[in-house]
């Protein structure tokens, strides 16, 4: 039908208009055309638009053409049809000259005006001349002008406009309206008020002047008449959302007159209504459930009150923790109380959530890295006459302490006037933080400092000073002086109770010290007091009987020291390799070298990857040796040679065999020995007993032309002559460095005797002080040079050791794995044998190869004085190595078992990685009871604690709570002392989901 329209438009011829009244009932076209006049006025569009196409049809004149041409195009607009637009421009395009030009022009802007295309209908009726157009049409057009441009922004220019419109009793009451709403726009209120009272409400748009009115006097603070006008909005109905948003006001208004209980009914329905509710509403609402004790209700609608950052805002963040302190939620009161305190706008809800805030601390909040003394300093400064002044002055070295900021709690104490004792045991705890710290991190030096520095602390804690004993014992140990230490340990024994819970353990240390001073009769009587508390675990069990056998051994009471090694092999039947090793020298010691060399075999057996199995195969052979079996004995020596040819063991059992050879009159034989040892061995200690042995052979045999030709031709082999001046230049360099610390002469020494028999000495001296004043470059390079021109020096497994752990600081870790495991291989002692294995761990879980990881474990677990930390980092290792495998439950297993070490780096990834996989497997329950372990137990590394606390708040998630998740989050954001970009990516990820 619109395309006939169009067709009709462009085609037809017109008649002649402006029949007369007789002319309405005429069939011809000016009967038609009066009668679709007439439907035009009275806005039957369809009727008109039907008349008109009867007069295309009926071959009219021009001026009939025209006109019927021109209410079709005026009806089809009427009717809202997209087609007005196009045939109101082609009436245009065919009728320039037309008296209808104007008013048709009018109605292209129109149709841009019902459409809400304000622009476009603003640009289309700037071209109209007002004057040419007829009747209301000039008002009408002035009215739409006015109206798109308020909707486009240009208040000036409709508020003029709407002005002239006010003459027009039409349009005046509207007019009225809208110039009180630019008013209002624009933040005039009074202006607008003024204007809004001038207005008809009566009916539309004036019926909406109510609710701008009410927001207007609610702003005004005058609720009397917010209320009034509400109310009126609200019956009146007329805009959906001005009806909601008018409850509102209206419930507010009441509220803030003291009229809870009919203001509660109207925010109900408000809330019900709005899309997004204001959080004034959830404010009012959450203090009318918490006014009815209805805690679990108060806090849902308080957590949709908190976002305004205002008074409100504030006080509802208050309101909330009080609800949490309620439900016994003492740690996300503590940050909600902190939310409200860090807000400025009431003074007074400041200082009452300060309040709240002690209480929740002192109840055992805890927030991510809270900084309570921060907080307390800052009140201080802010409320310097407040009732809680006094108690705030312990509270903020206890802050300090509580996050471990041991630094600034001694700073803190120091600068008080009139320190209570309450603050000088504080400071203890803050020096013996600072010291425990330093334990750690392998300063003994520096934390016998803070210890000295806590015990001169007059009016302190006893209980610290005490307690700070047996780390002075440990300092003492760990810089090698026994003496101090058992000095140490003995004083805090002596203020123990016996029910003290490191009674054993100071016990056990000190009898260590006394070992270490040779005082066997002492270091017994404390070991056997250790085990008698019972108090030590089972690997500290079994090594206090090892050493209590030890004592025996060197008291040469041999049979009680066997009895001690056997109770301790079956104390830690797992790691009993050493014990029974002890044992069966000890049968051979008692003459019975039969039950010895049996005893050696089944342990040998039980423990084939013992790092005694060499060292019990020269006790074996000793044992045979002892026997008169010469055959069994060459026999042991040469396994051993063959297994462990890179071993001290194995380069005594070469030197050994050559000795036999000699010794059984077989010259030919002992010289090609020695030359084998020399050869295998040009650097070490048995080459130079080889050498002198060989030396005497051979100038028995008159070679020794032959044997100077010999011994100049193996790189590394001790030289000929000069040993005594090249003996004297290192011996004075290693002086030098041993008791200053200088290396120059070393250096020197390596520079003026380039393959001196001590070039390997000297190489290992210089690469472990790269090492400890953390040059790796140079100690790789000393200690690479070291083990490839002297690999089986004396120092050249502590120089591996050396060479690993540099290659893998520097990520060669390929390379890295090589040298840990030719030292695996090479280790004579369990500690380069406890190096290797955790290097290959290491560098195995980095490469992926997790099977390694698991059965290097395996081993490290198995030996015996491993010490702590190593025995943590594997659990973490072989955990997360299992976890890899898919073997989930053992793993979780490994982690729990160092869980509790928070204050190791890998006991807190083990407790944060167990938590972990407790909440991916779906136990939230569990996941949160672990990592509030975790947390609870203050873990000295932020890093760690802030993975704690995401973890914590993804549990929270899961299990529905995320409100609470998210403020750990906003917390942790806020106070997180660190700049690790990982952990702020971690929570933004999880906020703006």
């Amino acid at each position: 039908m619109r395309k006939m329209m169009l067709t009709l438009l462009a085609g037809s011829s017109m008649l002649v208009s402006g029949a007369s009244t007789a002319d309405l009932n005429l069939a011809d076209a000016e009967g038609y055309l009066s009668r679709g006049r007439m439907m035009w006025a009275d806005r039957n569009y369809e009727g008109c638009l039907d008349q008109m196409l009867n007069v295309v049809k009926l071959s009219p004149t021009p001026g009939q053409q025209e006109e019927a041409e021109r209410y079709m195009a005026l009806a089809i607009l009427g009717l809202g049809d997209d087609e007005a637009l196009p045939m109101l421009e082609a009436w245009l395009r065919k009728y320039p000259s037309s008296v209808h030009r104007q008013e048709m022009m009018k109605a292209v802007g129109d149709v841009y005006f019902n459409t809400g295309s304000y622009r476009e209908a603003v640009d289309r009726y700037a071209e109209v001349n007002p004057d040419a157009l007829t009747g209301s049409q000039a008002g009408d057009m002035l009215y739409r002008q006015a109206y798109s441009l308020l909707m486009l922004g240009d208040y000036d220019s409709a508020s003029a406009r709407f002005n002239d419109l006010t003459a027009d009793s039409r349009y005046s009451n509207a007019a009225r309206y809208y110039i009180a709403y630019i008013a209002y726009a624009r933040k005039d209120y009074h202006e607008a008020l003024r204007l809004f009272k001038q207005v008809d409400t009566s009916a539309a748009p004036g019926a909406s002047a109510p609710y701008y009115m009410a927001q207007i006097y609610f702003m005004q603070g005058d609720y009397s008449d917010a209320l009034a006008s509400a109310r009126r909005a609200i019956a009146a109905n007329l805009i959906p959302s001005f009806s909601t948003e008018s409850r509102r006001i209206a419930g507010e208004s009441l509220y803030a007159m003291g009229n809870m209980e009919e203001a509660v009914p109207y925010l109900w329905d408000y809330a019900a209504k709005a899309k997004d509710p204001a959080p004034s509403a959830y404010y009012i609402l959450g203090i009318d459930e918490w006014n009815r004790g209805d805690y679990d209700a108060a806090g849902k609608l308080f957590q949709q009150a908190v976002n305004d950052d205002n008074a409100m805002g504030q006080s509802a963040y208050l309101y909330l923790g009080q609800t949490y302190l309620k439900q016994g939620n003492t740690n996300s009161a503590l940050m909600a109380f902190q939310k409200a305190y860090g807000m400025t706008y009431d003074p007074a809800t400041r200082e009452t959530a300060f309040y709240n805030y002690a209480v929740a601390k002192s109840n055992g909040g805890k927030a991510p890295f809270e900084n309570s003394a921060a907080i307390f300093e800052d009140f201080i400064a802010s409320y310097p006459d407040s009732r809680y002044a006094p108690a705030v002055q312990r509270h903020i070295v206890s802050g300090y302490l509580a996050n471990g900021n041991y630094d600034k709690a001694v700073e803190v104490a120091d600068r008080f006037k009139n320190p209570t004792s309450e603050v000088h045991a504080a400071k203890q705890r803050a020096l013996l933080g600072l010291a425990v710290d330093e334990i750690n991190d392998g300063n003994p030096s520096a934390a016998l400092s803070h210890l000295q520095t806590l015990q001169s602390v007059d009016g302190g804690s006893d209980a610290v000073s005490h307690e700070a004993r047996i780390w002075e014992g440990e300092c003492y140990t760990q810089l090698s002086q026994p003496s101090e230490a058992a000095t140490a340990y003995s004083a805090y024994l002596s203020g123990a109770a016996t029910d003290d819970p490191n009674r054993g353990l100071a016990l056990y240390n000190l009898g260590y010290a006394r070992y270490q001073l040779q005082d066997y009769s002492a270091a017994q009587s404390d070991l056997t007091k250790a085990l008698n508390t019972g108090m030590l675990d089972s690997r500290l069990s079994a090594d206090a009987r090892n050493r209590i056998a030890d004592c025996l051994y060197y008291d040469k009471k041999y049979s009680q020291a066997m009895a001690q090694y056997r109770s301790a092999a079956e104390t830690s039947p797992s790691t009993a390799d050493y014990s029974l090793y002890q044992a069966a020298v000890m049968k051979g010691l008692m003459g019975d070298n039969k039950s010895k060399i049996t005893e050696l075999d089944a342990m040998m057996a039980s423990f084939p990857e013992s790092p005694y199995v060499a060292e019990a195969l020269l006790e074996k052979a000793s044992a045979q040796t002892a026997l008169s079996q010469t055959s069994q004995a060459n026999a042991t020596y040469s396994r051993l040679l063959k297994e462990y040819p890179l071993t001290a063991q194995g380069r005594r059992a070469a030197l050994i065999l050559a000795i036999n050879a000699q010794t059984d009159k077989d010259p030919a034989k002992a010289v090609d020995a020695y030359k084998s040892v020399i050869k295998a061995y040009p650097s070490s200690d048995e080459a130079r007993v080889a050498a002198d042995d060989l030396k005497q052979l051979m100038a028995d045999a008159g070679k020794l032309d032959d044997y100077v030709a010999f011994m100049e031709s193996i790189p590394g082999a001790p030289s000929v002559d000069k040993a005594d001046i090249d003996r004297s230049a290192f011996q004075a360099a290693e002086k030098a460095y041993v008791q200053t610390g200088n290396t120059d002469a070393l250096a020197a020494y390596i520079g003026r005797y380039p393959g001196g028999m001590f070039e390997a000495e000297a190489l290992f001296y210089l690469a472990e002080n790269a090492r400890a004043k953390g040059n790796t470059e140079e100690a790789v390079e000393f200690s690479s040079r070291l083990v490839n021109t002297y690999p089986k020096s004396t120092v050249a497994e502590d120089a591996r050791v050396i060479l690993a752990d540099g290659l893998l600081s520097q990520g060669n870790g390929e390379q890295a794995l090589e040298e840990y495991k030719e030292l695996s291989q090479s280790a004579s002692s369990p500690r380069n044998v406890l190096a290797a294995r955790m290097g290959i761990m290491t560098n195995s879980l980095q490469a992926g190869d997790y099977a390694t990881v698991i059965s290097e474990s395996d081993k490290v677990l198995a030996m015996t004085d491993v010490p702590t930390a190593s025995l943590t980092e594997t659990r973490f290792m072989r955990g997360l190595a299992l976890s890899r495998t898919g073997k989930v439950d053992e793993a979780e297993a490994e982690w729990a078992k160092v869980a509790s070490q928070v204050n190791d780096t890998n006991g807190s990834k083990s407790a944060v990685y167990l938590a972990q996989s407790m909440l991916d497997r779906g136990d939230t329950k569990g996941a949160i009871k672990t990592i509030n372990t975790f947390i609870d137990a203050s873990p000295s590394q932020p890093y760690w604690l802030a993975r704690g606390f995401i973890v914590l708040s993804d549990a929270l998630r899961a299990s529905g709570n995320t409100f609470e998740a998210d403020l750990y989050l906003k917390t942790l954001r806020t106070n997180y002392p660190g700049k690790q970009p990982d952990i702020f990516l971690m929570i933004d990820q999880r906020l703006n989901k």
